[in-house]
């Protein structure tokens, strides 16, 4: 009959319920929203006692009942609990009982028993509200009358002298007299109201009631008239009795504290006693305090009779003591029992059952409620014991699970076993937790760690070396076709490598392991195997390199061979060496059977020895050809190798000539085969036609007719430059048709031309004004103007790339040429030898034997100050100039004098203004071959040494960039 919504709530209590009228369908008292309620079906009616409240701030202490008859709710109880004693209980119903339990007040042990008796809530009569009245009423009326009687019967009891027991009756009657008359007052009036509201409701046996009372009234005023003649007549005696009951309240105290003196020297506070005869006695204790105690409250008694009452203080003070040290005693002892029992449970586990988490967790909650037990009991040696069982335990537990350790061998045991000084059977099935505890291994905490450390660090070294044995078993080198030759490379893969770099670190740190004995003779094997495929595979690598590009030069190259024929014979013992170690690798391919070979590491050194003696003569070799040619100097190794080597096929050369000639992207050869140079083409596609000194054929060693090429190239561009001259007076009109003129002619001797021109033009203007024609000048600068104007209109129109560039770097130069000339005129110099004319730098076509020049036929020299540079000719191209500011012409003047002077320039301001590119600017006004250098960390003195020999060798600039 009960609800379905209402029956699960019934059933899931945890989950909490909020609506017992289920919306209002079910009526009476119904209970408050709550969780953690009990529920219990009690014949055909349902129960539901305490819970907390649904938001967790309070707790129920109250019993509700439903009737499915009636669909409605009643409550039978109801009372006030504290949230802490209610969180600390459990409840449960037995029968028609709610049973409570609670921990003590002292410790975690469940001391506490409540009570809760439903069935005399469940009688009807219990509901009669008259009923209930009148059985109150006489009870309380017959308790009231016994008392009264007693008290009149107390006092009027005769006490003779020497009678104690009469005496101690009648003052025991005057106490009660004394301490309870308003009490007695209080009570008679309440029961005279009472009947008196009975009567009012018509309650029958009220007269009655009435009539005792009123006897027990008038008994009770005859005992408070007579009790003070009473007091008066019995003081003699009280006085005299008064001594004895001190003397006997001292013996009393002295006696207390003799038996908690006893107490607390018993068996039962030492740790040699078991659990079992702990509690016989503990028991004995209780019935001997339980007597104690009834004789302490006789005492108590008498001392009050007498107003003894601080008499009897100490006494019970010390009761007190020795009931809450009997209870802290017996909760040593029940956590002893608990550790005790659980412990003889595990010992009796096989050891494959050992559950090593499992006792972690239990010994952890053993340290807990020792640690939880109170402060009074640690200088108690029962406490001490079951601390030193659940420390021994907890120190022992970490060793188990260290020796369940699937690393643990017979060797290991067998050491165990010699360091605890016992023996155990580990390979006998029954052997159990309690044999491996015979061990006592709480004594040898340390010694077990390394035991297990060993047998765990040895195991690990021996699946390492499993390991290694099947990784090296299947690695085999990889072999590379070299060029398109019979020969084959070796190599290893790159995850190989890795995992060669990672055993060696691995073998190494096991070589260091103080548990090495066991595997030394493996472990120091796989070091010497593993050091070998390294020591093997980084000296072929390194033979291979070497024999890879010497092999170009001392086989494929019949110019070594004759310039180096020891050395050439040398090489060809070492190819056919090198080449009979390659075929052993082919044929053993695994990396540690191959690098293990007989005798291998004697040949490789050998073999290194002798490239070494064929690299050293191969560099002199090379050294040789740089002091010949010193453009070789700024080519890498690899190139001047393929230079060299291909030194009789020059249209292969040619391939490599923007390295040593920066302007010149490639050569024009003719030919068969195409031997002789007929033209040099720039980076920007202009092309320098070798027509008025003739076309140069390359032919002997290389390094000589590379020196050729040069001397070629400045020939040409010198003869061009003074055909270009002459024609700029007959084709370009002297300037008026320079456009016209500038067509015909390469961009680089436009530029010399150009200013070669305005150089000339500017001194004949100041030798006219020297002279007395003071407007020479300016009517040089008009027509400079109108010159500069036709190259501008030019550039607006339609030019093809190269010659829209010439045009530009000649407005370039000249708009310098126009603010030089216009800053002479407003600084008024009418001479050549003024400084702002002599820091510019000036060029002129000239006839003289000086810096290199042969005297015979006119040259380009360049002016500035009083320094002197003899053109270079070197072909550059057709490349953009910078513009030139006061700043440049600055730097121009400070790097010339530099060079004039032998000396370096540093030009310096922050990054990005120009300072490299205007020295570069500056070597190509002076046609010179300018290498820039940046600084790298590949750097070293040596590098430094061969990029000064080029220079100093081969008359060029070097700009070194970033070398802060």
């Amino acid at each position: 009959g009960v609800p379905e919504k209402l029956a699960l709530a019934l059933v899931k209590p945890r989950a909490g319920f909020e609506d017992w009228t289920l919306d209002g369908t079910l009526g009476g008292k119904a209970p408050e929203g709550r969780t953690g309620y009990l529920a219990e079906l009690l014949g055909d009616k349902v129960f539901v006692y305490g819970g907390t409240r649904s938001d967790g701030e309070g707790a129920y202490d109250d019993l509700h009942v439903f009737d499915p008859a009636e669909r409605s709710w009643s409550r039978l109880y109801s009372a006030e609990i504290e949230q802490d004693v209610a969180a600390a209980r459990h409840c449960v119903f037995c029968g028609h009982k709610v049973v409570s339990l609670a921990k003590g007040s002292v410790g975690d042990a469940i001391e506490q028993l409540r009570v809760l008796d439903i069935a005399p809530l469940l009688d009807p009569k219990a509901h009669d509200f008259k009923t209930i009245m009148l059985d109150s009423t006489q009870k309380q009326l017959a308790e009231l009358t016994t008392l009264v009687n007693g008290l009149h019967v107390a006092i009027s009891t005769e006490a003779a002298e020497g009678d104690t027991a009469a005496l101690h009756k009648v003052m025991l009657g005057l106490k009660g007299v004394r301490d309870r008359s308003v009490e007695l007052d209080y009570s008679t009036d309440q029961l005279a109201d009472l009947i008196a509201y009975m009567g009012t409701q018509g309650a029958a046996q009220t007269e009655a009631l009435q009539r005792k009372l009123d006897a027990v009234v008038e008994v009770l005023s005859a005992v408070k008239k007579t009790a003070p003649q009473v007091r008066k007549a019995v003081r003699p005696l009280q006085d005299a009795e008064a001594m004895r009951v001190i003397a006997t309240l001292q013996e009393f105290e002295e006696k207390i504290a003799g038996e908690r003196e006893a107490f607390l020297e018993g068996d039962v506070f030492s740790s040699e006693l078991s659990f079992d005869a702990a509690y016989s006695q503990l028991n004995a204790v209780a019935s001997h305090m339980a007597d104690l105690e009834r004789e302490s409250h006789k005492m108590s008694d008498l001392a009050e009779l007498f107003e003894f009452g601080d008499k009897v203080q100490a006494a019970r003070e010390t009761m007190a003591k020795m009931q809450d040290e009997r209870i802290r005693i017996k909760g040593v002892w029940d956590l002893q029992c608990i550790v005790q029992s659980q412990l003889d449970e595990w010992r009796q586990v096989l050891w494959t059952d050992v559950s090593v988490g499992e006792m972690e967790d239990e010994t952890k909650t053993f340290t807990k409620m020792v640690r939880g037990l109170d402060k009074t009991v640690r200088d108690w040696n029962a406490y001490r014991g079951v601390d030193m069982l659940v420390k021994n335990f907890a120190m022992t537990v970490p060793c188990i699970a260290d020796l369940k350790s699937p690393s643990m061998r017979d060797r290991h045991w067998e050491k165990l076993m010699s360091i605890t000084s016992k023996t155990i059977d580990i390979h006998n099935p029954n052997f159990k937790l309690s044999d491996m505890l015979d061990l006592e291994l709480h004594n040898f905490v340390d010694d077990v760690g390394e035991v297990v450390d060993q047998a765990t660090k040895e195991d690990k070294m021996e699946q390492t070396l499993t390991k290694l044995e099947e990784t090296w078993k299947d690695i085999e080198f990889k072999f590379d076709r070299h060029a398109e030759t019979e020969v084959y490379l070796i190599r290893m893969q790159e995850e190989d490598f890795e995992m060669l770099e990672d055993n060696q670190l691995v073998v190494q740190g096991m070589m260091a392991s103080k548990y090495l004995a066991t595997f030394e003779e493996p472990v120091t094997r796989w070091q010497k195997d593993l050091s070998s495929v390294s020591d093997v595979l980084g000296i072929m690598l390194d033979v291979q390199r070497k024999w890879a590009y010497l092999e170009t030069l001392f086989i494929g190259s019949e110019e070594v061979k004759r310039e180096l024929p020891a050395d050439a014979e040398r090489f060809a013992g070492i190819d056919a060496n090198f080449k009979v170690q390659l075929k052993g690798f082919l044929e053993k391919k695994n990396c540690v059977q191959a690098c293990a070979a007989e005798g291998l590491a004697k040949q490789l050194d050998s073999l290194t020895g002798d490239l070494e003696l064929c690299e050293k003569a191969l560099a002199d070799f090379l050294e040789a050809k740089r002091r010949i040619f010193p453009r070789f100097y700024f080519v890498s190794q690899t190139m001047l190798l393929d230079i060299l080597s291909n030194g009789n096929r020059p249209w292969i050369v040619a391939k490599n000539v923007n390295a040593m000639f920066q302007g010149v992207k490639e050569l024009g050869l003719k030919g068969e085969p195409a031997t002789t140079v007929h033209t040099m083409v720039s980076n920007e596609g202009e092309v320098l036609e070798i027509q008025m000194k003739g076309p140069l054929k390359l032919e002997g060693k290389v390094e000589n007719y590379l020196n050729q090429l040069i001397e070629r190239m400045r020939d040409e561009l010198r003869a061009q430059l003074g055909r270009a001259i002459e024609d700029y007076q007959t084709t370009g009109s002297a300037g008026k048709e320079r456009v016209k003129w500038l067509h015909g002619h390469l961009a680089q001797l436009v530029l010399v031309v150009t200013q070669f021109e305005w150089t000339k033009l500017t001194d004949d203007a100041l030798d006219a004004m020297a002279a007395g024609r003071r407007n020479a000048l300016q009517d040089y600068r008009t027509d400079q103007l109108s010159m500069l104007d036709d190259c501008i209109k030019a550039v607006q129109g339609k030019l093809d790339k190269l010659n829209r560039r010439k045009v530009m770097n000649v407005i370039t130069l000249e708009t310098h040429s126009r603010d030089i000339n216009a800053g002479l005129i407003e600084q008024g110099v009418d001479r050549k030898d003024h400084f702002l004319w002599l820091g510019q730098l000036k060029t002129r076509w000239e006839t003289g034997a000086h810096h290199g020049s042969d005297g015979l036929s006119p040259d380009a020299f360049l002016y500035i100050c009083d320094a002197i540079f003899r053109y270079s000719f070197e072909y550059l191209g057709c490349a953009p100039r910078l513009v030139i500011t006061p700043l440049t012409d600055r730097i121009y003047i400070t790097a010339t004098q530099a060079a004039h002077l032998i000396l370096g320039c540093a030009p310096a301001g922050p990054a990005g203004t120009g300072k490299t590119e205007t020295t570069k600017d500056l070597s190509a006004q002076l046609g010179k071959a300018v290498y820039v250098f940046n600084c790298g960390p590949e750097m070293d003195y040596l590098t430094m040494a061969d990029i000064f020999k080029g220079l100093a060798s081969s008359g060029s600039w070097g700009c070194f960039d970033e070398f802060n």
